[in-house]
């Protein structure tokens, strides 16, 4: 299957500069001096290797996502893999391959809490927010889902000095001599997390399917301020298409019209506070953006 891009923390170009300006106004008012924030920026896709067919929009991937209230007990949980960069302090589920913990180790939890990362990605708490991703086979062939059980080759991966890039792969298969290997790709200094999903056919029949990539995120209770100090920040969605780059979508939105759009090289995001989580297609690849 193709590479997909997992986008962890970005740059948005003039929408983050001024919510920098804003996080360090508020920090000026609050917890003088400010402490500089710095960016990252987005990394161009790699090319794609075609995909299959999409997925009917609407239709659940591959079965109905749970009500925003009742994902965390949804969730299956299977052995944990820990991961630790420059960057990052990860965990990924062998349920599914989930992204479940992300941990952003240059950027604190709190002005409080400076050796405590800011917790991104988390799967427990009300405040849940996790990235998961699957196949889907056409005419009810072999496919390992969000739900389907991987193997993982280690439980402990670390980012050593003078090592550029961290591979964690997870290995699933079927009695059919169908074989899947989910890889993440860490690298140093970057914020993308490269998701590669490789289909291995080894039984009789062809193998013909798609991927999708999703969020489930828990509708947040109104509240302001990164640190509760008043500021009133957004959480909720934002997709970008060539026609409209930055449009954001809230979980009132969702619930009252949920999106079914499809765009050419687009991507969407959620967006915590100041930092958000993005799946960002290959360069060239349609796919069907929709909430439900």
């Amino acid at each position: 299957m193709e590479n997909q891009r997992l986008l962890l923390f970005a740059a948005l170009g003039f929408v983050l500069f001024l919510l920098w300006q804003n996080w360090l106004e508020f920090q000026a008012r609050k917890y003088p001096p400010p402490t500089p924030v710095a960016t990252a920026p987005a990394s161009p896709a790699s090319p794609a290797v075609p995909a299959g067919p999409s997925i009917t929009p609407g239709q659940d991937v591959p079965a109905a996502a749970p009500a925003p209230g009742i994902v965390s007990q949804a969730l299956g949980s299977g052995s944990r893999v820990h991961v630790t960069t420059d960057m990052f302090e990860a965990e990924i589920d062998t349920i599914g391959g989930d992204l479940r913990r992300v941990g952003l180790r240059t950027y604190p939890e709190s002005v409080q809490q400076p050796d405590q990362p800011f917790q991104l990605l988390k799967d427990s708490g009300p405040d849940l927010f996790i990235a998961q991703s699957g196949l889907v086979a056409l005419n009810d062939g072999p496919a390992p889902n969000h739900y389907a059980p991987f193997t993982a080759e280690q439980s402990e991966y670390q980012l050593t000095d003078g090592q550029d890039a961290l591979e964690v792969r997870l290995n699933w298969s079927d009695p059919s001599g169908v074989k899947v290997v989910k890889t993440y790709t860490f690298r140093r200094g970057s914020f993308l997390v490269e998701l590669n999903q490789r289909v291995e056919n080894s039984s009789a029949n062809d193998w013909q399917g798609s991927q999708y990539r999703q969020f489930q995120r828990t509708q947040p209770k109104t509240k302001g301020g990164f640190f509760g100090g008043g500021v009133v920040t957004y959480t909720g969605a934002v997709i970008s298409t060539p026609e409209q780059r930055y449009e954001k979508i809230s979980f009132d939105q969702i619930a009252k019209e949920p999106l079914n759009q499809t765009v050419k090289d687009g991507w969407i995001a959620m967006i915590q506070h100041y930092f958000l989580g993005a799946w960002i297609p290959n360069a060239g690849e349609t796919d069907t953006f929709y909430t439900k």
